[in-house]
C-alpha cells in the first residue's frame, strides 16, 4: 500500500503546483509559454529561453499577518521581476494557476471570493526565500494550527454552568425584588460558623463566596456543611434583616428551576455575539465548518479518493466558489427506528451530482471526511449497516439516544437543504447543542464538582466542528478523547461519593486539621500544572493535529535513529533539546515510531516523514517561550478538567491564602504578641474583603495596601507581591504589614512601617533567592544597581485596594511566578542545559506557589505552640544543648528499634504460651461451646477466724475473708504463689453461665498437670541456647538496642533530674563504650563495670549473684556516683548513689529493692537473706551441745566488686536469657 502523506507535504505540494500548471494550460487559462516559465519554480529543466528571468514568487499578507484561511495562506503571487511586465499569476490549493492581467484585477478577484478580503484591507507580498514548497508548507501548517487554537478558544467561551446559575439567581432576586445594586458575580456573601447547640447570634466569620458560586452549589443541591450558614450583605456591607435575607434564600432555591431558561438564553445571546473581526460566533463557526470541509477535500484529491471532476464540484459549496445549484445536491440525513419519530443526523450529509448518469455520491461526515459511494443508494446502506449504532448515536443529539437504542428496524429520510449549506449546517449543530444543553439539564443534580463538567460534555460539539480539535489534548473543559455521553455519566455516577473535600472551612476542625485541609488543596492545584513537558507536548500537538488521521500525540512519538545501536529518543526531549539550545542537530536517517512507554520498533509512522517533524519543530521552537509564559499567566484564570471532576486553580489558590491568613490570626490570638485592633483589622479585610463592604462601618473600616520599592526615579517601581500594609482610619492607629516568613508585625507609625520594609528587602530578602518576597527578575534588578552604583537606597510606595483584597494578592503572586518563570526559562536557554534538567527546573518554577511557604512558616508556628502545650517541663525548659543531644538519642533510637525485631522474636510471652496451652486442653477436654481462659477468673478466698467472747458466735464460724482475683492465664501461671490455704472460686468476667464441668478440682488438677512454668522453660532452653541457629542474630539485636534505648532512658532521667550529670556520663561511658580495654577514662575516672553480688559473710561464703543486676562506678578508690543497672525490668532500671556506703544503706533498708534482690538470687540461698537477713544474715552454725549459741552476730551484708573486663553487652546477653522469664 503506498504512503498517504498530507496534502501540504512539501513533495506533495511540489507535485500538485505541476499539476496546477498543466491543469491551467489544458483549460486554455494560462499560454504555453507561461506554463513551461512557472515551471522552472518547480526546479525541473524545460529549457525556457535563456533571456527569460525566472518567476518571482511571493506570499500574500493581509491586514495583521495572519492569514484567515488555508486557501490565502497557501497562496503564491508569482510574477515577472522584470519592471513594466503586467501579468501576474495567482497560485492556490482549491483554484490551481490562474492569470491576471494587472495587480487590480487580482485584488478584485480576492475581494470576490474571500469575506476576509474587503475593500478596506491591505494586501502586502513577501517575498519567498529559500525552498518555495517547504515555505508553502511551514505556511499552511501556521495557518491551520492558528485556526484549531482560535477555534478551540471560542469554544472554552462557551456559558459555562456558573455563569448560567448565577444569572438564574439574578433573574429569581429580580423577580422577589431585591436586586437593587445587586451583582451576583462580585458581591459577596458570609459565610459563619456557629457553635451546635449554642445561640445563633453568636457566630463568627469563617470564610466569603461570591453569590454566583453559593448559585451553582443551590443547583448541585451542596448544603453547607454542619454549623454554618450564610450571611447576606448589601453592597455597603450591612448585614441583611430577617426578612430580606429569606428572600435571598428563597431565590437560592430558585435557581434549580431556572437555571435550564437562563442557560438557554446565555447560548442564544453566545452564539449571536459578535467577535472583534466583526463577526458573529454563529458565522465564526460557519467558517471553521467550511475550513474543515476543504481540509477534507483537499487530503481526499491528494490520497485518490476522488476524481478531479469530482472535486471541482463539490469545491463549488464552498462560500469562495459559489457553483451551480443543478450541479449538486446535498441532502440532511434522518433516521426512525422501529417506527418513532425521525431523528435528525447531525453532520453527515448525503451528496450526489443529478446531472450525471451514473452519478456517483458521497458521504460527508465531519469527523471522519468523504466516503464515496458508487450510487446514493448504497451510501443509505452504509448508514443503517452499524449493528452497534455507535455512529448514529453520535451524530445525534442526547435526547435521542433512546429511541435510536431500541430494537427495531432502522430506516433513512433525506431532506433537502434549504439554506446555504455551511450556514445550515451551523444552524443544525447549535441546534443539536440547544438539545443536549435541554436534556442534561433535565437529568437529577450531582456532586459540586461534577455537576459543570457533566454540562460542558453535552456542550462538546469539537467533533462535530473539526475533528482534530480532540487531537489537541487541550486539558482545558472537556476531555482530549470524545467519549460516548452515557458511558461517563450513566446512572451510577448518580451514586457516587464526591472525591474532594468542600472548599468550605468547617469550624469544627483543630488548627493541624486545617493545615492539612489547605495543604490538600495546594495538591489539588499542584497535580493540575502542565509542567515544561505539558506544554511542549500541547505546542507539538497543535501541528500534529493538522496532519489529520488517527491520532498523534506528541508524547507517544520516537525518533530512531538508523545506527543498529541507536537508542530511541522521545520527541519531547528532542523538542525541549532544541528550545533549549542543547542541541541544534537536523534530523537526518532516523524514522518516526510510536509507543507511549516503550516505541514499538518495527512500526514506522510513515505519515509522519522526518522532513514533515523538522517543519513542525522550527514552527513550535520560535512560539515556544511565549506559549509557556502564557501557560503560567493562564492556569489561574481558567477551568482544568482533571478527569470527571472541574477545578478552578485561581479560586482554590484564593481559598488556601485566605484560610491561610484567617488560621494565622487564630494562632496570633492565641499567642498574644500583637495588639488585639491588628488582629481585628486583618479579620475585617477577610471579613469584608471588598472596599465597598467596608463602607458600613465608617470611621473604623480598614484600608489594604499593595507594597511597591522604587530605586531609580528613573526606572519603574518594582512590586513586592507577597506583602500587605494594613492602616485604620481612626487617629493614632498602629498600622502593621504582613510579608512572607515574617507574618504580621504592627509598628508605631507608617514611616516606621516603610524603614523596616526597606531595610528588610536590602537585606535578608535581597540576598536570598528563597525568600520568595520578590519577583527573581526584580531582585536581580535591586543586586545589579547595587554593584553599579555601590548604594541601594529604597523608597517604599502603598497602593491602596480598590478591589478583592485576596485576588488582588493573588495577582501579585501569579505575576511573580510568570516573571520569575520567564527569567528562569532564559536562564536556562544561555546555560544550554539538557531538556531533563531544563524540565525539572522549570517545572519546579511553575509550581513554586508562596502560598505553600507561608502554609509551612504557619506549621511551624503551630507545631512551636503544641510543643509548648504538650511537650514536658523538663523537656522544654532543658538548654538547646540539651534538646539537641535529646533528638540525637531518639533519632538512635529510632533508628535501632523502632520497626525492628527484638532478641526475643518470635517467641511466645508467658501470658500467650500459658492461655495456648489452656486452649489446646479445652479444646480435647470440652466441646462447643469452650471456655475461653482469658473469661474465666479465679478467686482465692481465704477465711480469718476472729475471736469473740464466751456465749457469741462460735469461732469455727469464719467472720471475714480475704481474697485475690485473676483470670485463669495468670492463675496458671503463677498459682497464686503467695497463698495456697483457701477455697478456689470460678466465675465469668461477662457474667455468663459457666461450663458445668468447669469445677475449681478440675482447674487444681489443670494446672498442675500442664505445669506453664516448666514448660515454658523447657521450651526456651533449645530455642536460646547457644547452639541455636538464631543465636548470633539474638545476640545481634540485644547489641545494637539496649545502648539506644537505656541512653535514651539515662538522659530522659536526667533532664528530669532524677539522674546527675555524672551518672549520666558513667552509664553513657559504659554503654558506649562496652568493652572495658577499650573505655576511655571520664574525666580521669576509669569505670568499671560489674555483676551485683552480695557477701554474707567475710570469709567462708562465696559471692551470691543477683541476676541481670550490675554497678557502674569508679575504679577502686576514685570517688565518683554508682549506678545500680537493672536492664529491661519493668520498674526501674537506673538507681543512683552517691558512693558505695550509700548503695549498702539502701540494699540494708529498702523493702522494695530487698524484694526485687530476693527475686533474682538462687532460690536456695533467698533463705539467708530473707525476714531480715540483709542486716543480720541467716548463717548456719556449730552446735555440739543443746545449749550451743553463734559466739557473733553476722555482720550485715557487702558487695563484692569483681570489673568485668570483657564486653559488658556481651554479660548483660547472657543475663537477659538467665532470667525468669527473659523480657522485653
Amino acid at each position: 500500500m503506498p504512503t498517504v502523506l498530507p496534502y501540504f507535504f512539501s513533495d506533495s505540494l511540489r507535485s500538485r503546483f505541476t499539476q496546477d500548471i498543466h491543469d491551467a494550460v489544458g483549460s486554455s487559462r494560462i499560454s504555453s509559454e507561461d506554463g513551461k516559465w512557472l515551471q522552472l519554480l518547480v526546479g525541473v529543466s524545460v529549457e525556457p529561453n535563456s533571456d527569460a528571468p525566472l518567476p518571482r514568487a511571493d506570499r500574500l499578507i493581509i491586514g495583521d499577518n495572519s492569514p484567515a484561511n488555508a486557501e490565502l495562506a497557501g497562496a503564491l503571487l508569482i510574477s515577472d521581476p522584470t519592471p513594466g511586465v503586467a501579468p501576474v499569476f495567482l497560485s492556490t490549493l482549491t483554484f490551481g494557476v490562474e492569470r491576471f492581467e494587472s495587480r487590480t484585477s487580482l485584488l478584485s478577484a480576492l475581494q470576490q471570493r474571500f469575506g476576509d478580503v474587503s475593500d478596506i484591507s491591505t494586501i502586502e507580498a513577501e517575498r519567498v526565500e529559500g525552498s518555495l514548497f517547504e515555505a508553502r508548507t511551514l505556511a499552511i501548517m501556521r495557518q491551520q494550527a492558528g485556526h484549531l487554537e482560535r477555534l478551540l478558544v471560542q469554544l472554552q467561551e462557551l456559558p459555562d454552568l456558573r455563569a448560567a446559575a448565577g444569572k438564574a439567581l439574578q433573574t429569581a432576586l429580580v423577580q422577589r425584588g431585591v436586586a437593587d445594586s445587586v451583582d451576583v458575580f462580585s458581591q459577596v456573601v458570609q459565610i459563619l460558623g456557629t457553635d451546635p447547640g449554642a445561640n445563633p447570634v453568636v457566630s463568627s466569620v469563617v470564610g466569603t463566596q461570591y453569590l454566583a458560586d453559593a448559585a451553582v452549589q443551590a443547583f448541585s443541591l451542596n448544603v453547607l456543611p454542619t454549623g454554618l450558614i450564610r450571611q447576606f450583605l448589601d453592597a455597603r456591607g450591612l448585614v441583611l434583616p430577617q426578612a430580606q435575607s429569606e428572600l435571598f434564600e428563597l431565590a437560592l432555591a430558585d435557581v434549580v428551576s431556572g437555571v435550564r431558561d437562563a442557560y438557554e438564553q446565555l447560548l442564544s445571546d453566545y452564539w449571536m455575539s459578535k467577535r472583534q473581526d466583526g463577526r458573529t460566533a454563529r458565522d465564526f463557526i460557519g467558517h471553521a465548518l467550511a475550513e474543515c470541509f476543504l481540509q477534507h477535500l483537499l487530503s481526499s484529491r491528494a490520497h485518490g479518493t476522488m476524481t478531479e471532476a469530482e472535486y471541482r464540484c463539490l469545491l463549488s459549496l464552498l462560500p469562495s466558489q459559489p457553483g451551480n445549484a443543478q450541479s449538486i445536491r446535498v441532502q440532511r440525513l434522518s433516521v426512525t427506528v422501529a417506527g418513532q419519530e425521525p431523528v435528525k443526523l447531525v453532520g453527515v450529509f448525503l451528496i450526489d451530482f443529478p446531472a450525471e448518469q451514473p452519478s456517483s455520491a458521497f458521504l460527508y461526515f465531519s469527523l471522519s471526511g468523504f466516503l464515496r459511494f458508487d450510487d446514493p443508494a448504497r451510501a443509505i446502506a452504509h448508514v443503517l449497516s452499524d449493528p452497534s449504532r455507535a455512529e448514529l448515536l453520535f451524530y445525534s443529539s442526547l435526547n435521542d439516544h433512546l429511541a435510536i437504542k431500541e430494537k427495531g428496524k432502522v430506516e433513512s429520510y433525506q431532506d433537502a437543504l434549504a439554506n446555504v449549506f455551511f450556514s445550515e449546517f451551523a444552524d443544525s449543530v447549535i441546534a443539536l447543542q440547544k438539545r443536549n444543553l435541554r436534556y442534561v439539564l433535565g437529568l437529577p443534580p450531582i456532586q459540586y464538582e461534577k455537576n459543570p463538567v457533566r454540562v460542558d460534555d453535552a456542550l462538546d460539539i469539537r467533533a462535530l466542528l473539526d475533528g482534530r480539535l480532540s487531537n489537541l489534548h487541550d486539558s482545558g473543559r472537556w476531555r482530549p478523547e470524545v467519549l460516548p455521553f452515557g458511558q461517563t455519566w450513566g446512572a451510577s455516577i448518580q451514586a457516587s461519593v464526591g472525591e474532594h473535600p468542600t472548599l468550605v472551612s468547617e469550624p469544627s476542625y483543630n488548627w493541624i486539621g486545617k493545615l492539612k485541609k489547605l495543604d490538600v488543596l495546594l495538591e489539588r492545584v499542584d497535580v493540575l500544572h502542565a509542567g515544561v513537558e505539558g506544554c511542549m507536548r500541547h505546542a507539538l500537538n497543535r501541528y500534529l493535529a493538522v496532519i489529520g488521521g488517527p491520532p498523534l500525540d506528541a508524547r507517544a512519538l520516537w525518533i530512531l535513529p538508523a545506527a543498529m545501536d541507536a537508542v530511541p529518543v522521545r520527541l519531547l526531549s528532542l523538542a525541549l533539546d532544541r528550545v533549549c539550545g542543547y542541541t541544534q542537530d537536523p534530523l537526518s536517517d532516523s524514522v518516526v515510531v510510536a509507543g507511549l512507554i516503550t516505541p514499538v520498533l518495527n512500526r514506522p509512522l510513515q505519515r509522519l516523514p522526518l522532513a514533515l517533524l523538522e517543519h513542525i519543530l522550527v514552527c513550535v521552537q520560535e512560539e515556544f517561550p511565549r506559549r509557556f509564559e502564557e501557560q503560567i499567566s493562564q492556569f489561574y484564570s481558567r477551568t482544568v478538567r482533571q478527569l470527571d471532576s472541574s477545578e478552578r486553580p485561581g479560586v482554590i489558590s484564593g481559598l488556601v491564602r485566605e484560610y491561610a491568613l484567617r488560621l494565622e490570626l487564630l494562632v496570633e490570638k492565641r499567642t498574644g504578641l500583637l495588639p488585639e485592633s491588628v488582629i481585628e483589622s486583618v479579620q475585617q479585610l477577610l471579613d469584608r474583603p471588598l472596599p465597598g463592604l467596608r463602607e458600613a462601618l465608617g470611621e473604623s473600616q480598614v484600608d489594604a495596601f499593595t507594597v511597591s520599592v522604587q530605586f531609580d526615579p528613573e526606572s519603574p517601581a518594582i512590586q513586592v507581591p507577597n506583602a500587605f500594609v494594613i492602616n485604620n482610619r481612626l487617629a493614632h492607629s498602629s498600622p502593621a504589614l504582613w510579608v512572607l516568613s515574617k507574618g504580621l508585625v504592627s509598628f508605631e507609625t507608617l514611616q516606621a512601617l516603610k524603614d523596616y520594609i526597606a531595610a528588610r528587602l536590602t537585606g535578608f530578602e535581597l540576598v536570598s533567592h528563597l525568600s520568595g518576597v520578590l519577583a527573581e527578575p526584580d531582585r536581580q534588578r535591586l543586586l545589579d544597581h547595587r554593584t553599579r552604583t555601590g548604594t541601594l537606597d529604597l523608597k517604599v510606595k502603598l497602593q491602596r485596594i480598590e478591589e478583592h483584597f485576596i485576588e488582588t494578592l493573588q495577582r501579585g503572586e501569579v505575576e511573580r511566578q510568570r516573571s520569575t518563570v520567564a527569567y528562569l526559562y532564559q536562564q536556562a536557554v544561555t546555560w544550554r542545559v539538557p531538556s531533563e534538567l531544563f524540565v525539572n527546573l522549570l517545572s519546579a518554577g511553575e509550581r513554586d506557589d508562596r502560598n505553600r511557604q507561608a502554609l509551612g512558616y504557619l506549621g511551624v508556628a503551630i507545631q512551636f505552640i503544641i510543643y509548648k502545650a504538650i511537650v514536658p517541663s523538663w523537656v522544654s525548659e532543658a538548654s538547646g544543648t540539651d534538646q539537641i543531644t535529646l533528638v540525637n538519642a531518639l533519632q538512635r533510637f529510632y533508628v535501632t528499634c523502632i520497626g525492628q525485631k527484638d532478641f526475643l522474636f518470635d517467641i511466645p510471652s508467658l501470658y500467650d504460651y500459658s492461655c495456648e496451652r489452656l486452649k489446646s486442653r479445652f479444646n480435647t477436654d470440652f466441646t462447643e461451646p469452650r471456655p475461653d481462659p482469658e473469661s474465666v477468673r479465679v478467686t482465692m478466698a481465704h477465711y480469718i477466724p476472729v475471736p469473740v467472747a464466751p456465749g457469741q458466735t462460735p469461732q469455727s464460724i469464719p467472720a471475714a475473708t480475704q481474697s485475690v482475683s485473676e483470670t485463669l492465664v495468670e492463675y496458671a501461671i503463677d498459682r497464686f504463689l503467695s497463698r495456697q490455704d483457701g477455697v478456689i472460686l470460678l466465675s465469668s468476667a461477662h457474667d455468663k453461665p459457666l461450663n458445668a464441668s468447669l469445677t475449681p478440682a478440675y482447674v487444681r488438677d489443670l494446672v498442675r498437670s500442664l505445669d506453664i512454668a516448666a514448660g515454658y522453660r523447657s521450651m526456651l532452653d533449645p530455642i536460646l541456647a547457644a547452639t541455636a541457629p538464631d543465636y548470633l542474630k539474638r545476640r545481634k539485636l540485644f547489641v545494637d538496642q539496649i545502648p539506644s534505648l537505656d541512653i535514651l532512658r539515662a538522659f530522659a532521667l536526667r533532664l528530669k533530674n532524677e539522674l546527675s550529670e555524672q551518672a549520666y556520663t558513667v552509664i553513657e561511658n559504659v554503654l558506649d563504650m562496652p568493652d572495658a580495654i577499650a573505655r576511655l577514662p571520664v574525666n580521669g575516672c576509669k569505670m568499671v563495670f560489674s555483676p551485683l553480688q552480695l557477701l554474707p559473710a567475710k570469709e567462708g561464703w562465696e559471692p551470691t549473684l543477683v541476676l541481670n543486676t550490675y554497678l557502674m562506678g569508679p575504679h577502686e578508690s576514685q570517688s565518683g556516683p554508682w549506678v545500680l543497672y537493672a536492664p529491661l525490668h519493668d520498674e526501674f532500671v537506673f538507681k543512683e548513689y552517691p558512693d558505695q556506703a550509700a548503695l549498702l544503706r539502701d540494699i540494708h533498708t529498702s523493702t522494695y529493692l530487698q524484694a526485687y534482690i530476693l527475686d533474682r538470687v538462687d532460690p536456695h540461698l533467698r533463705k539467708v537473706y530473707d525476714k531480715g537477713g540483709f542486716v543480720e544474715p541467716h548463717l548456719p552454725f556449730s552446735a555440739e551441745s543443746s545449749f550451743d549459741v553463734p559466739f557473733d552476730t553476722p555482720a550485715a551484708v557487702t558487695v563484692q566488686i569483681d570489673p568485668y573486663n570483657g564486653n559488658c553487652l556481651l554479660l548483660m546477653f547472657e543475663g537477659a536469657l538467665d532470667t525468669e522469664p527473659p523480657r522485653v
